[in-house]
């Protein structure tokens, strides 16, 4: 368990962007057997329970962005998206 939001925001991002590393290096294949790995293990393993959603959206934002914007430029997108969450 993290003491802040803060610190629990950096965790899921550290995942996240692993997710956009695999995502980026890895065969079709290969990428939806680590990402559904280290979505499991976030959720059951780590107690991370919303982090397949998170995780989910991010991933979206990546996949959709314009040719220059890198995964930095996707904060505001993911800040926005975690305000409206319950």
């Amino acid at each position: 368990m993290y003491e802040s939001a803060y610190l629990t925001f950096n965790e899921y991002m550290t995942w996240a962007v692993f997710s956009l590393y695999a995502y980026d290096n890895f065969s079709a294949e290969d990428f939806e057997k680590i990402n559904k790995k280290e979505e499991d293990f976030m959720a059951n393993g780590r107690g991370f329970h919303r982090f397949k959603e998170f995780n989910q959206f991010v991933l979206t934002c990546y996949k959709n962005r314009t040719a220059n914007q890198t995964a930095a430029d996707l904060y505001p997108a993911i800040i926005e998206w975690l305000k409206n969450q319950p």
